[in-house]
């Protein structure tokens, strides 16, 4: 169940914020709501007086003085501050979301004011802006200095699609990472501990060196072949995330129209004359609706709803999302089962121990999941230790030991093929 909450929005100027607010607003009423801003600024001659009460500097400041504001902004000559009454009623009484466009310097204080009832959203886009002024060159400067770790979402409005399927697009972000609020770390976190981590990996994320991925590989091997052969056409363009050192265009030597790699680490390399994208998943620099399909060998670091919304975002019609992961069976049996298991343990060649996230489910749970961000399923299934040969890993068995049954028996890789729905 969705807990409200206040949507702040960001984004520079000229990346269409305003107008993907006001469209979500219209296409959704019962899920948002504009609070009543005051601001000591001119009424222009549109607007109606839903949005904005026009007051005194002296009238705003014995307001910002009695606490009735969550935020006190000087922007370019005028006073603008947000109701506090208008975004409890919002909601409280009407249970919808009050979303509005703030400054991101605001938003972490407004977050802190509000008990963290607040996400925070940055806008990116690539219309060319063509009222490039004073004030486009100072908010410029700053969006540039910014981290997108620090918000909760982070959007491409892409002037290739239609303003109308960006706000749908936008929306089953808001709504997913709304639904798992309490349930995963923010999605800023998870990219910066995935980058750190990946990266101090890199050097030494070989097959010979991880035999558990080694393992997981030679389990998924004849899926991948499958798949590749009955999905993957000459002219399919194909996208593939977290290639790692390059195992999987290796296994199915693919033929396709166009095959792009991407990983968050600029470490992570696969020593192959393709395209080569250093981006988190969360926000690829994609235009939407541009890949046939994306693949995924070992998917469960980027396996959170964010994530899997933008891979929905870059696929067409009808496109697939195929991938493997760590079952939770294996997963729990070796990790535990506890909210703060949502972590894998690498040892660098120096002994240095290194966390990444790893999101592991039931069938169950991860069918619900690719449900809330569009996608139906195609087919998913377990694959089980009995499959293995050579050399078994010793977090395989000791999964296994632990929860008192053979490893030929235990569930080790979850694999599944999504459609996106249309």
């Amino acid at each position: 169940m969705i807990n409200n909450k206040l949507i702040m929005v960001g984004g520079n100027s000229g990346t269409g914020k305003t107008t993907l607010v006001e469209t979500l607003i219209d296409l959704y009423p019962d899920f948002y709501a504009r609070p009543i801003s005051f601001t000591t600024r001119k009424k222009r001659r549109n607007e109606n007086g839903h949005e904005y009460i026009f007051v005194s500097k002296e009238e705003f400041e014995y307001l910002d003085k009695s606490n009735k504001l969550l935020n006190s902004d000087y922007v370019y000559n005028n006073y603008y501050g947000i109701d506090k009454e208008s975004v409890n009623e919002i909601m409280g009484k009407c249970k919808k979301n009050p979303i509005k466009e703030i400054h991101p310097k605001n938003h972490q204080k407004i977050k802190n004011s509000i008990k963290k009832n607040a996400i925070s959203v940055l806008i990116t886009s690539n219309f060319e802006n063509k009222f490039q002024n004073t004030r486009y060159n100072e908010d410029n400067d700053y969006y540039c200095s910014i981290s997108m770790d620090d918000f909760d979402i982070v959007f491409n409005n892409d002037k290739n699609t239609s303003i109308l399927q960006n706000a749908k697009d936008l929306h089953i972000k808001i709504k997913a990472v709304l639904n798992a609020y309490d349930t995963f770390p923010s999605s800023g976190k998870i990219d910066l501990i995935n980058r750190e981590g990946y990266n101090k990996i890199a050097s030494c994320f070989t097959e010979d060196k991880r035999i558990t991925t080694r393992n997981f590989h030679q389990l998924t091997q004849t899926f991948f072949l499958k798949f590749f052969s009955e999905y993957i056409h000459s002219y399919s363009n194909v996208l593939e995330i977290g290639p790692g050192n390059g195992w999987l265009i290796n296994t199915v030597n693919p033929i396709c129209g166009k095959y792009t790699c991407l990983d968050i680490s600029n470490k992570m390399s696969i020593n192959h004359s393709i395209d080569m994208v250093i981006s988190s998943v969360r926000y690829m620099p994609f235009s939407s609706r541009s890949f046939d399909v994306v693949v995924a060998s070992l998917a469960d670091p980027y396996l959170y709803p964010e994530a899997i919304c933008e891979i929905n975002r870059i696929l067409k019609p009808g496109g697939y999302f195929a991938f493997s992961t760590p079952s939770k069976e294996w997963a729990v049996a070796l990790r535990g089962d506890s909210k703060e298991n949502n972590k894998t343990k690498f040892v660098s060649d120096d002994h240095e121990e290194i966390s990444v996230y790893s999101f592991t489910y039931s069938n169950e749970e991860l069918n619900k999941i690719m449900e809330m961000t569009n996608f139906t399923k195609v087919s998913l299934s377990s694959i089980k230790g009995k499959s293995l040969t050579g050399n078994i890993s010793p977090a395989i068995i000791n999964a296994a030991q632990n929860i008192k049954i053979d490893y030929r028996d235990l569930n080790i890789i979850t694999i599944g093929i999504f459609q996106r729905k249309d």
